[in-house]
């Protein structure tokens, strides 16, 4: 398996070294976790669509729960 080498600041090891022992990883999966990508969209991303039945505006980001007619019709219930 290749290697990589790269510096920076003692304090900034000391830093990343402290966060990989906190999340109880090695220095290299917590390296690894942290410089490649997943294929699961980042927290808080937001690909606007709109729903074909309701004319909603939802997000239609991988991975994020359906916004269905019936949940649609509980939230106007008490609309006026």
């Amino acid at each position: 398996m290749p290697t990589l080498t790269y510096k920076v600041t003692e304090e900034e090891a000391a830093a990343i070294r402290q966060e990989a022992r906190e999340q109880r990883r090695s220095l290299s999966e917590y390296l690894r976790a942290a410089t490649i990508p997943t294929e699961k969209p980042f927290v808080g991303q937001f690909i606007p669509a709109r729903d074909p039945e309701t004319g909603r505006w939802h997000n239609a980001a991988p991975n994020q729960p359906a916004f269905t007619l019936e949940q649609l019709k509980e939230a106007l219930a008490d609309f006026p």
